[in-house]
């Protein structure tokens, strides 16, 4: 056994590296192998500073304990003080087929989008598999945009400098299995979807992390929960550590 954990911590530690990736067969979800892999990360970052963490129930931490959530991680990676503003369910768009929604990121962002201080590092927003999900009218990539768009301007009139935003596409989730009574959901929309994420953060300077691609790299299906939506524990660490790596090469 402690031969089969020697060889799960090399897989994972190399899995951190973009080049290479993490076998779902070999990966186990067993909470004392993640908590050796958790453990063993020694060369972390030393950011003095504030983060912020706007997003659903994944940035959340939904099927997680608290301090395993990727937030927590990333926090504990590197140094930052971060605040998980994550809401389970909201979607980022302001309207579902006309009706105003209170906790989406759209409304969220006038009072709760911080006045970037001396001591703030980062604003993180994650957003889109609701968006994806709730098959509405409202909730198009044309509306997507336009109040991404909204959102990042708020942020921008807040202090907050383009580079300091860091934007994640939508999380790798089995649309197979999470979706098998929608069949109207499909790739193609995840697709158009991550596209407007990337094309919004690009246009606006913002830094960018594909973690939709990294995930489907780096243990796919291995990465994931009960309900083929929400990561496990080792699904929650590959997330922080992809975002560590980021931010430490940006």
């Amino acid at each position: 056994m402690y031969k089969i954990y020697l060889l799960l911590l090399f897989i994972f530690l190399s899995g951190c590296r973009k080049d290479d990736k993490i076998s779902s067969i070999e990966l186990n979800h067993d909470t004392e192998v993640v908590n050796q892999l958790l453990s063993s990360h020694q060369d972390s970052l030393h950011i003095i500073g504030n983060a912020y963490f706007f997003g659903d129930s994944i940035t959340q931490g939904t099927g997680a304990d608290p301090d395993k959530s990727w937030v927590s991680l990333v926090s504990k990676f590197t140094g930052l003080t971060g605040a998980n503003l994550g809401i389970g369910g909201t979607t980022l768009e302001k309207y579902i087929n006309g009706i105003d929604q209170p906790s989406s990121m759209y409304e969220r962002a006038a009072t709760e989008i911080p006045v970037k201080q001396g001591g703030d590092k980062f604003l993180f927003l994650a957003y889109g598999v609701n968006d994806i999900n709730i098959l509405a009218q409202d909730l198009t990539t044309e509306n997507f945009i336009s109040d991404y768009q909204y959102i990042l301007s708020v942020a921008f009139k807040k202090g907050w400098k383009p580079q300091e935003i860091v934007i994640l596409n939508t999380y790798y989730y089995s649309l197979d299995t999470y979706f098998n009574t929608n069949i109207s959901i499909n790739k193609d929309r995840q697709v158009s979807f991550n596209t407007a994420i990337e094309n919004v953060a690009v246009k606006n300077g913002s830094h960018f992390i594909d973690i939709y691609t990294f995930m489907y790299n780096n243990g796919k299906d291995a990465l994931l929960g009960a309900d083929n939506l929400h990561p496990n524990e080792l699904g929650y660490a590959v997330i922080a550590r992809e975002v560590e790596e980021s931010l430490r090469n940006y």
